[in-house]
């Protein structure tokens, strides 16, 4: 009853709600098809497994012993709700997963995404950070204004307006697991006519204990609510892993589409705020004149990344007397380890746009360099680099408490400038460099009460000589209260963390020196100097966090929109930022998670941050015949108002500006979350509030937030 209200008042005929309804449900079973051709794929896989299961534990390493790499050779047991109940699924295929450090190979523990707790919220950009500019779209570029949230710059430009979207070779989860599975998911929001649909199917399986593979395809089409917004984001990942006593391999191949359509933003900020004080129907999104209507970005990254190792050191005997039977085994303890990684990435970035896509009547843009008319910008990144190293491992013997690491590696990069066939001689069109490396790492991850990571690297020669790189980061628990009278161990915990970083980096060559149609410079930018440092506590037991931090920034970059031109401001900059986070629960049925984040930059003009940023989410947890388990509630985003940055088409920069304040009103979405065994699904109303409270609900000066839809979704886990 709920969709058909929804649904009926905004189409006027009974004839299109039922095709809206049949389009849904076609759909639905396009998915489930797509789920049931992977099944023959997995009963190949699962007919090849082998029936020693002794060799999974860990990370599929074949191994009897606990890999001096890893951080963990055993699953973690899963976190339970405090009624005892899981609220993931329980997978009887004992799903192992991990990520991989790019470029030492070691690997950290990770955990498989299988709960339907907070389900909807992977096609809400407001639940990737506290505060996100984006321009109004699902996955459109964007820019998080949760400052420490911020990943690093990419030296191609061009990528930094995809960041929550990317996965790079450091964010591959490699599964090893006893029966392949293939994970299928759907979601939908929106009428017929500017739906945002978004597919994503997982799959991995083992073709032996110590062999791996995966992939992962995710694809979003987000036609948008506003004329000429749609956002087409395409992802896929695959890996291959083979592990033996001795030798280690990884491999894994991304590939990722970014296209978008420019809108430049509404036309006037007035339809939106007074929509009323015009005969035109402005209240509805697509009725609004744009700035733009026929330009596109379109941005291609690959990254083929190889990492291999080998173990030396000695075998030792072992023997377990349990029940007076005696088992005898030879165990290989590693000494040394010699690794080497080879990267590989490109990019390649367009932006279009035909006559007449210009919509304002003083030009959207302030200069037109080599065509008046049309645009058709191109540029190519090129990075290849390769390491090699040699690591003394932790734990081979009493003495040895720490690994440690020595690496030297090369890296060449390559830009070009305006790919076509322009004859432009005044502009350099390719820049070459070569770069050397020298580094090490001091790492312990077999202590429970403890673990390090310190990683250090510097350039030697080309044009990143004297760039530096320190980041480092370390966790222990401590235990505290009465004791448990039958274990002996303490009934409370905290969790220390801390993270830190150095580094002195010189600019891309592509942020001193850039060239197309509607912007150029030639700068000579100084190093960037960072020194950052966060502390982190956490109390299980009361649903407690606080986080906090503080960053010391030296030669920042950033954009002005008087221009849309890069600057460096030569003093200093310090960004402070505190983060608490309380859950309150009452009894197992009632969940109310509370975040407040307080931030504060010292020079507002450069960099501009929200003072307040809040995130409460208060649900409902029951189960119904004791198998569907549902979650029913609300979340709600707030951060206080700033002079949010303005965003450039043609330059996907966000730059600052010091005219229109954006904030200061509440994004509240309703939920309901429920999972069936191995399906899950959802139904979300977003942006409920729509214009209850203010029609001034603008994301940056021009891009409005996104108005009132539903959305539903559905997850198909399936297994052999």
């Amino acid at each position: 009853m709920l969709i058909y209200l929804v649904f009926s008042t905004q189409n006027s005929n009974f004839a299109p709600i039922i095709y809206i309804i049949m389009s849904r449900l076609f759909r639905y079973t396009v998915v489930l098809i797509l789920s049931v051709l992977c099944l023959p794929l997995q009963a190949q896989f699962q007919s090849r497994q082998l029936d020693n299961t002794k060799s999974l534990g860990g990370f599929g390493g074949g191994m009897s012993r606990s890999s001096s790499s890893s951080r963990s050779s055993s699953p973690s047991s899963k976190d339970k709700d405090d009624d005892g109940e899981d609220p993931c699924i329980d997978p009887p295929d004992d799903r192992y997963c991990w990520y991989l450090d790019p470029l030492t190979g070691n690997t950290y523990k990770a955990e498989p995404d299988t709960s339907y707790i907070g389900l909807c919220n992977h096609s809400v950009m407001e639940s990737k950070a506290m505060a996100v500019s984006y321009t109004s779209n699902l996955y459109s570029p964007h820019l998080v204004n949760e400052y420490f949230s911020r990943k690093e710059d990419k030296d191609f430009m061009f990528a930094n307006a995809y960041h929550l979207f990317a996965v790079d070779a450091s964010e591959v989860k490699y599964y090893n697991t006893k029966i392949p599975f293939t994970v299928a998911s759907y979601s939908n929001s929106g009428s017929s006519v500017h739906s945002n649909d978004h597919l994503m199917i997982d799959f991995a399986g083992n073709i032996k204990p110590n062999i791996g593979i995966g992939t992962m395809l995710d694809y979003v089409y987000a036609r948008g609510e506003y004329t000429s917004s749609s956002t087409k984001p395409l992802k896929w990942v695959s890996y291959l892993y083979y592990k033996s006593d001795l030798y280690k391999a990884n491999f894994s191949f991304n590939l990722s589409k970014y296209a978008n359509q420019e809108w430049g933003g509404v036309l006037d900020r007035e339809h939106t705020l007074h929509p009323d004080f015009y005969n035109d129907n402005f209240t509805n999104p697509r009725s609004m004149p744009t700035k733009l209507n026929d330009a596109w970005n379109t941005t291609d990254h690959y990254n083929i990344h190889f990492n291999h190792s080998y173990d030396f050191g000695k075998w030792v005997e072992r023997n377990d007397t349990t029940a007076g039977d005696t088992a005898v085994w030879d165990e290989f303890i590693p000494v040394g380890t010699i690794f080497h990684t080879v990267d590989f990435q490109h990019y390649k970035h367009s932006f279009k746009m035909g006559r007449g896509a210009d919509q304002t009547e003083e030009g959207f843009f302030p200069n037109n360099y080599y065509d008046i008319s049309e645009t058709n910008d191109s540029t190519s990144y090129n990075n290849f680099s390769t390491y090699v190293g040699l690591r003394l491992n932790e734990g081979f013997s009493r003495w040895s408490q720490l690994g440690l690491s020595a690496f030297i590696g090369w890296e060449h990069q390559s830009y070009v400038n305006l790919v076509d066939s322009l004859n432009l001689d005044f502009i350099e069109r390719e820049h070459s460099s070569n770069n050397i490396w020298l580094g090490g790492q001091l790492s312990r991850h077999q202590s429970s009460a403890l673990t390090l990571d310190v990683t250090a690297r510097t350039a030697v020669s080309g044009d990143k000589l004297g760039d530096v790189d320190i980041t480092g980061d370390i966790q222990t628990v401590i235990p505290f209260g009465r004791r448990n009278p039958e274990t002996g161990l303490r009934r409370d915990s905290i969790t220390l963390k801390a993270r830190g970083f150095f580094r002195n980096t010189h600019p891309s060559y592509m942020m001193n020196h850039y060239f197309s149609n509607h912007f150029k410079w030639s700068e000579d930018f100084s190093p960037i100097q960072k020194f950052h440092i966060d502390g982190t506590a956490k109390l299980s037991r009361t649903l407690t966090s606080v986080r906090a931090g503080i960053e010391h920034i030296s030669n920042y970059i950033y954009f002005d929109s008087k221009d849309f031109k890069p600057y460096q401001y030569g003093g200093q900059i310090d960004i402070f930022s505190l983060e608490l986070n309380q859950g309150i629960k009452a009894g197992s049925w009632l969940y109310w998670d509370n975040t407040l984040l307080v931030q504060t930059s010292t020079q507002d003009d450069v960099l501009p941050l929200p003072k307040f940023c809040v995130r409460s989410d208060l649900s409902f947890r029951f189960k119904i015949a004791k198998v569907l388990a549902m979650q029913l509630g609300a979340t709600c985003y707030y951060n206080t108002k700033y002079y949010a940055p303005t965003y450039q088409p043609a330059t996907q920069q966000f730059a600052v500006q010091d005219e229109i304040k954006c904030g200061g009103y509440p994004i509240l979405n309703t939920y309901l979350n429920a999972n069936l065994k191995r399906i899950k699904f959802f139904l979300m109303i977003n942006n409920t509030l729509d214009h209850a409270i203010t029609n001034d609900t603008f994301n940056m000066p021009y891009y409005p937030q996104s108005p009132f839809r539903m959305e539903y979704g559905i997850v198909v886990d399936l297994q052999n």
